[in-house]
């Protein structure tokens, strides 16, 4: 996909409603792997690179880096002008790091992303950074049943946690 300033690279497959995987860092659309197979049973998957990550382009920096900043990478007109993720969100983090404790004050992940959904769901999961190479099976199950509420239909096998 040609955005303004660089390409965006991204796999598709499967069939039914679409579903949007991105990775976090130091990724690429790969710690999908394992798992987009399965979300495509049920899916149309979308796993992504973002900007300057994997086969996506990386625009030109400045001296600030500013392009490279999370802000610009993830919408903050948008909330600036009160615009807000309308679509269920899930957030799952690794039970085993401290993303929950780094971000207490806020009141926790699921708090921060509040600020910028209308509905939030997750929870800590069992794994280090990288749980959904950890713990394939586990994080399909988990994002099976939190979309199973969406469309309905049978999730995917196995507990958060196995």
């Amino acid at each position: 996909m040609q955005l303004d300033d660089t390409t965006i690279f991204a796999r598709v497959g499967g069939t039914g409603p679409p579903l949007l995987l991105l990775h976090g860092f130091p990724e690429t659309h790969l710690m999908w792997r394992d798992i987009a197979a399965a979300l495509a049973l049920r899916f149309t998957v979308v796993a992504a690179d973002l900007r300057g990550y994997g086969q996506s382009g990386c625009p030109v920096s400045s001296a600030d880096h500013s392009p490279y900043a999370k802000r610009a990478m993830a919408d903050a007109l948008d909330q600036a002008n009160g615009r807000r993720i309308g679509c269920p969100l899930l957030a799952l983090w690794s039970g085993e790091g401290g993303l929950e404790n780094w971000y207490a004050e806020e009141g926790g992940p699921l708090a921060i992303w509040r600020k910028w959904a209308d509905r939030v769901e997750g929870s800590p999961v069992r794994g280090g950074h990288f749980f959904p190479e950890e713990h394939p099976r586990q994080t399909a199950a988990a994002l099976s049943r939190f979309f199973e509420g969406e469309v309905g239909g049978r999730a995917i096998g196995g507990q958060i946690g196995e």
